[in-house]
């Protein structure tokens, strides 16, 4: 079958060594799951703390 290079049996399809490449798409769901839900919090956090004018409410601020 010609000079195919042979690859090794652990080695994935992309030249890495993670397998069969199966959970790729389960650390990408993880990583976006993980940075919506970081931007919600600020997001959420900004509109607790700021009023529509854009000033910082200090009466909204608590000692934890």
């Amino acid at each position: 079958m010609g000079n195919r290079s042979r690859r090794c049996s652990a080695e994935s399809p992309r030249g890495g060594s993670h397998g069969s490449g199966t959970t790729h798409g389960l650390d990408e769901l993880s990583a976006g799951g993980t940075g919506l839900g970081s931007i919600a919090a600020i997001s959420i956090g900004a509109r607790r703390l700021f009023d529509g004018r854009h000033r910082l409410r200090l009466v909204r601020l608590r000692a934890v």
